[in-house]
């Protein structure tokens, strides 16, 4: 049995690797290799990572793991404020994007319909998605 927190976190990786693959081989080859990789998954968490995929409903967080060298900081406080749901204090935004200078992944709520336009955003900012 796998604990909850662990699932969650595979669930949202298993998302975002999704994605990338997809993005990076195109669609076909991109899920051959998914459903290579997630031969070994537990069939109810691969179930769940591929419906939450589908539907874009999933828990709405976005994991930043750090930014890139010449990114304007307050181009990225001012972008972590604009997409975060939680509407977030100038306070709060840098403390976000401290914590990434630091070396620690960082977590933001976004709005999952809003998902692509979000981390598109993001990463124009300079952030790592």
């Amino acid at each position: 049995m796998i604990p909850e927190e662990h699932k969650q976190d595979i669930i949202q990786s298993g998302i975002n690797f999704i994605r990338s693959i997809t993005e990076a081989y195109g669609s076909d080859d991109g899920m051959r290799l998914w459903e290579n990789i997630s031969s070994v998954l537990d069939p109810d968490l691969k179930g769940q990572i591929f419906f939450a995929l589908l539907t874009g409903e999933y828990n709405g967080v976005v994991v930043l793991t750090g930014t890139e060298a010449s990114a304007n900081k307050v181009s990225l406080i001012k972008a972590v404020r604009s997409v975060d749901t939680r509407r977030l204090g100038l306070k709060e935004a840098k403390d976000i994007c401290d914590g990434l200078w630091s070396g620690r992944p960082q977590k933001l709520s976004i709005d999952p319909k809003y998902r692509n336009v979000v981390l598109r955003e993001l990463r124009d900012a300079g952030f790592y998605v």
